[in-house]
């Protein structure tokens, strides 16, 4: 199993990868998709394949989050919606 720092460089990487290629056009970062885990139970919270929480949708929201406080991002969207 993947460790969070891992998960994390490798989600970073693909997100300044998807800016860089859109640069200078805006374009969202969608974590479910970032993590390959898009399925969403009735009360919102992302599963993997087998129907269990993803820690990997967890992971990605935070890497997305990790770089916006840190300013290597912008968004003009608030993510304080997530859950």
């Amino acid at each position: 199993m993947a460790m969070n720092i891992d998960l994390f460089d490798e989600y970073a990487s693909a997100i300044l990868a998807q800016l860089y290629t859109s640069f200078p056009v805006k374009t969202a970062i969608d974590a479910t998709k970032l993590c390959g885990h898009e399925t969403v139970s009735d009360f919102g919270e992302v599963l993997t394949d087998e129907g269990k929480p993803s820690k990997h949708f967890d992971v990605a929201y935070g890497t997305i989050e990790w770089l916006l406080d840190s300013g290597y991002i912008r968004s003009s969207h608030d993510l304080s919606a997530h859950g």
